[in-house]
This record gives C-alpha cells, sequence and structure tokens, in this order.
C-alpha cells in the first residue's frame, strides 16, 4: 500500500538521519565540527535515540500531511506499537553487550566483556521492562479507553513521550554515562546524565499534551449537548434529521469521529462481525453479478463500500474475491466515509491494499461500480413529520427545562408534502419518516449505475415504507434513550426501502427487493458454507460458528429484521437469493 510504504520508508529515513544527527549534536558536536566527514561513518556508531523520534515525528508529518491524514491520529497509531520495537531493540543492547549500567554489588549484577571485570546494573533489560513491555501495556489500555470515551487524537502518543520519559529519566540513574561526555552534574547522590537533559522535553510535552487531550476529550462529549443546545437557543428547534447529523457525524464531537464503535468492545455488532460467512456470501454474489457482467477486468471496474467502519467486511470479502473472482480482488478500491478516525483505521486494517476515500459520491470514477453498504442508511439522518389532526407539521427537537425533548413546529408546505409520498389518509399522531440525505446519495448511485453499470448491494434493518417512529439509540450493546446522551450513543432509524426505491426508478434504474437478510443469506448457500467450515473435534468452535448461523438467518435475530436488496441497470429478472422478491 502506498501509504503504508511511504511511511515505513519515511520513518526508517528518519531513524538513520534523525538519529545520527541527533548524536551528533547532543553528544560530540566539537568532534564532528572539526571533521565534518565523520558524519558519514554511521559503522563506527554513535545514534542518539532522541534524534531518531524526531526523525520518526517528521516522517509522521510528512505522511499526513501526503496523504491528506491527521498527524495526531497518525501518530496514535505509531505511538501504541513502538514500545514493541524497544522492547527487542534493548533486548538486542543487552545481547550485545553494549549500553550497559553502571557498577554494582547487587547479586543481579552482570559482568559485561565491554565494561570491564566488575559487575554491572543490565539496564537494557530494566529498559526493556519499562519502556517496552510495561509501557506497552499501559498505552494498549489507554487505546481501549480512547475509543469507548472518544478522546481526542494524541493522547496515545503524548503518552508514549511522558512514558517513555519518565522511565528513561529513571534508568539513567544507573545506567553507564557516555565516556566522551559523563556527567553534566553532579550533587550529592545524584548524577546527571546527557540523556536525562534530552528526556525532560519529552516528559514536558507528553504530559502537557496529556492533560490537553484528556481535558478536551472530557469536555468533548459534553461539546455536543452544548453545541445542540446553543444552535437551538439561536435558530429554534432543530428537525430530526440535523440533529441526528450533528450527533453521529460532526467532524469535532460526532460519534463517529474518533472511536471504533463496532464489536463486543463497542456499542454495537454489525453482521460482518459476528461471522466470515457474511462477507463471503456477498463476495459470491457479487462475483455472480461481475460474471453476469461480461467479467470486466481489475482496471476496467471499481469496488465500492459505503460506510466501511473498521474494514471487517472488505477483508472478508477481499480474499473470497481472491479466490473465486481474481480481477475483483485487484480491481481500485473506492470508500466513501466520513469519519477521519475510521478512514485511519481503514486504510491500517486493509494494508496493503490503497484505499481511495470520496469525499462526494460524484466523484465516483466513471466505470462499473460492484459495490455494498451494510448498515450504512441507517445512520443518516431522517426527517419526522407528525399529522397533528389536521395538518402533517415537522416533528423537531428542543431543549427546555435543562434536557431536550420533541416538539411539533410548522406545517408541511404543498412542495414537502408531494415530496414526501406521505400517506392520504392519515390519523391523528402518526408519524411519517424522510430522509433526504439518503434520497440525495440513492440518486447519484442509481444514476450511476443505470450509466456505467454494475450493482450495488443495499444491507440494513428497514421496513417497506416511512410510517412510524423508528428512531433508537444503542450504547453498549444496551438500547438508550434517544436524546439523553447526544454525540456519545449511537442513533439509528429503519430504513425506508421503498423511498430508496423511487429514486432509483426516477434515474432509471431498479432496486430488486428489500428480501428478509435471513431468506436472502440462505437461499446463497450459507447453511452448506457453514458446514463445510464446521469441525467436529473442536466443539467449541463448531458451537460458535452454529450460534453465528443462527444469529446471522434466524428470524428471532437479524433474519428477518434486516433486509438486503440489490441496485442494478433497468431491466428483468431476479439474481439468486432474491427469490421471496419474486414471489412478493
Amino acid at each position: 500500500m502506498p501509504q503504508l510504504d511511504s511511511l515505513l520508508n519515511s520513518s526508517i529515513f528518519g531513524i538513520i538521519i534523525g538519529g545520527r544527527l541527533g548524536y551528533v549534536i547532543f553528544y560530540n558536536p566539537s568532534l564532528y565540527l572539526a571533521e565534518p566527514l565523520a558524519i558519514l561513518r554511521v559503522w563506527e556508531g554513535g545514534m542518539s535515540f532522541h534524534g531518531g523520534m524526531i526523525g520518526v515525528i517528521g516522517a509522521i508529518l510528512y505522511c499526513a500531511h501526503r496523504f491528506g491524514l491527521k498527524p495526531l491520529a497518525l501518530g496514535d497509531e505509531i505511538g501504541v506499537i513502538a514500545p514493541i520495537g524497544l522492547f527487542f531493540g534493548r533486548i538486542a543492547n543487552f545481547i550485545n553487550g553494549e549500553l550497559f549500567g553502571r557498577v554494582t554489588s547487587h547479586p543481579f549484577g552482570i559482568v559485561f566483556p565491554r565494561g570491564g571485570p566488575d559487575p554491572r546494573h543490565p539496564s537494557q533489560l530494566y529498559e526493556a521492562v519499562l519502556e517496552g513491555a510495561v509501557l506497552f501495556i499501559l498505552l494498549l489500555i489507554l487505546t481501549r479507553i480512547k475509543r469507548h470515551t472518544g478522546l481526542r487524537d494524541g493522547v496515545i502518543l503524548s503518552g508514549f513521550l511522558a512514558g517513555y520519559g519518565l522511565a528513561r529519566f529513571c534508568i539513567e540513574f544507573v545506567r553507564e554515562p557516555d565516556r566522551h561526555i559523563g556527567f553534566i552534574a553532579e550533587a550529592g547522590f545524584l548524577s546527571i546524565t546527557m540523556g536525562q537533559i534530552l528526556t525532560l522535553p519529552m516528559i514536558f510535552i507528553g504530559i502537557a499534551g496529556m492533560v490537553i487531550t484528556l481535558r478536551q476529550g472530557h469536555l468533548k462529549a459534553m461539546n455536543c449537548h452544548d453545541f445542540l443546545k446553543a444552535q437551538i437557543a439561536a435558530e429554534g428547534p432543530m428537525p430530526t434529521d440535523r440533529f441526528m447529523q450533528i450527533c453521529l457525524s460532526h467532524p469535532d464531537f460526532g460519534y463517529y469521529g474518533s472511536r471504533d464503535p463496532f464489536g463486543r468492545g463497542g456499542d454495537f455488532t454489525t453482521a460482518p462481525e459476528i461471522s466470515q460467512l457474511f462477507g463471503e456470501m456477498m463476495a459470491g454474489f457479487m462475483a455472480y453479478l461481475w460474471n453476469a457482467s461480461g467479467q470486466p477486468a481489475a482496471g476496467d471496474m471499481i469496488r465500492f463500500e459505503a460506510g466501511p467502519g473498521r474494514g471487517t467486511l472488505f477483508r472478508d470479502m477481499h480474499k473470497t474475491y481472491q479466490k473465486i473472482a481474481p480481477p475483483l480482488s485487484k480491481a481500485p478500491a473506492y470508500f466513501f466515509e466520513a469519519s477521519e478516525y475510521l478512514r485511519t483505521r481503514l486504510t491500517t486494517e486493509i494494508a496493503p491494499i490503497a484505499p481511495h476515500f470520496l469525499e462526494t459520491l460524484a466523484d465516483l470514477p466513471p466505470k462499473p461500480l460492484f459495490g455494498i453498504a451494510n448498515e450504512f442508511f441507517d445512520a443518516l439522518g431522517v426527517r419526522q413529520a407528525c399529522f397533528d389532526g389536521g395538518h402533517w407539521v415537522w416533528r423537531c427537537i428542543d431543549f427546555d427545562d435543562g434536557k431536550f425533548r420533541f416538539t411539533q413546529t410548522t406545517p408541511l408546505n404543498k412542495g414537502e408534502w408531494q415530496a414526501a409520498s406521505l400517506p392520504p389518509a392519515p390519523k391523528q399522531g402518526d408519524i411519517y419518516e424522510i430522509s433526504p440525505l439518503s434520497d440525495t446519495l440513492m440518486q447519484t448511485l442509481s444514476q450511476h449505475i443505470a450509466q456505467y453499470g454494475g450493482g450495488f448491494l443495499i444491507c440494513d434493518y428497514g421496513k417497506s415504507d416511512g410510517a412510524g417512529d423508528s428512531l433508537q439509540a444503542v450504547k453498549a450493546h444496551t438500547r438508550a434513550e434517544v436524546l439523553a446522551q447526544p454525540g456519545v450513543c449511537d442513533i439509528t432509524h429503519l430504513v425506508d426501502f421503498s423511498a430508496l426505491a423511487r429514486q432509483a426508478r426516477k434515474a432509471n434504474a431498479r432496486l430488486i427487493g428489500p428480501v428478509e437478510q435471513g431468506a436472502f443469506l440462505t437461499e446463497l448457500g450459507i447453511q452448506a458454507r457453514a458446514e463445510a467450515l464446521r469441525r467436529p473435534e473442536k466443539p467449541e468452535t463448531d458451537r460458535m460458528l452454529l450460534a453465528a448461523l443462527d444469529r446471522l438467518c434466524a428470524p428471532q435475530h437479524m433474519g428477518q429484521i434486516f433486509k438486503t436488496a440489490l441496485l442494478v441497470p433497468d431491466g428483468t429478472g431476479f439474481p439468486p437469493g432474491f427469490a421471496t422478491a419474486q414471489e412478493g
């Protein structure tokens, strides 16, 4: 992947150049001023960790600018794994008998061949434990906290700087200083080394960074609440779709902006997180569609996913494509993902594949598209109209008595009423949902499919029309109040597949379905695939596989409420998986 290759290459250069120049500047400037060409003789030794670290920071800034990534987010990804390299580096120092500690009378002292006849502190092992293992565990814990609380980018990198700095500063008290420098200052039993002086800025910067990010992270969960409150105070009651979009997608404090909400450790579990079976079935269907489309070459088509999250579904489909439809696995991969945090996660997870992120669907290349959206449309804002007995009025959100609440505002005008396809004979209190953003995106996708061909699967939990209040919130796999914790809970709605079908027809495309997810997967052969994967000699694994199959297909789980629809160019006939749509 170009991003990963560039980061690795840049980091290697940063370590070598920064480490060497850091040693020249910090540890022996007079020697190299007298003989500048000696700077190039790296085989004679002389590298500075602090200089190398500055070089890596430079590499992060360069790659972030080049590929449009957030430097602090990229720094967090590198910071959490850096202790692994430090651990093995210090073990190598110990094996090589270098960078040893001071003379000690303790029984655990070791005689190093280069350190004379006296036992010395194995300071390399101390550093391997503190700078490597302990720091790695602490940063993993901090990473988990970040994902679940929405702490700002930079907190992991700051934690690494502070943690490494403190560990290095303490260990310097038993580590032998460089012989040509010795101690910088001595006061009683304290002896200060150059390593400690260079480490102090790391400690101060790291602690300051953590204080700032932790403080901002604490305010971040409240900022969404405060922002919504201020907007309502300035402009009046807010439409439900705008409220929902701010809560989920605001670039500064939206729910998806800085956390990984998926899986057991998150707030909800999607079908791809349950089992690879889901991705395999989707890839198998797409391979069928690709074959029916004339098997275009990899360079003549694109893969596309809307709302890819951290890339679990894409990875499973890619692996299947490699086996059954290799050209699909080599086609360029395009993604529509608003969250910068999830973009960074996806880039890492699908390496070495190069992702192409779209700012708008109008930027899709003019080629056949083979794509999927799993639980994407349910997270787009939905507007609600309520019938008050005489008129349809917009249902909005107000702030009163210290909390958000639903309220009714202005009546719909004739154009809004007609565009929403409201039912002709409503009852008082009826609610109807409209998603303008879903309509816009569906219209663009339909125009693309109608003009260039291919197919687009939509997998979501939904309904046959817009009737009813379907707004719901979830936190830690438990239902939550929709308005209680804006920016902290996931808010979704049931997708109106009839509205998506209308947009398809307007663009001269066709939406087949929806059909129930259980029926779709069963017709594609998911049970046979699960049977092939069973391992009777591993009963626990076997049990988990069957449980995943049941969860994906059983009506009481995801099999009935989750639907599958297919967007294709206008035509006739029904592909595999849609027999129940044909029957309907």
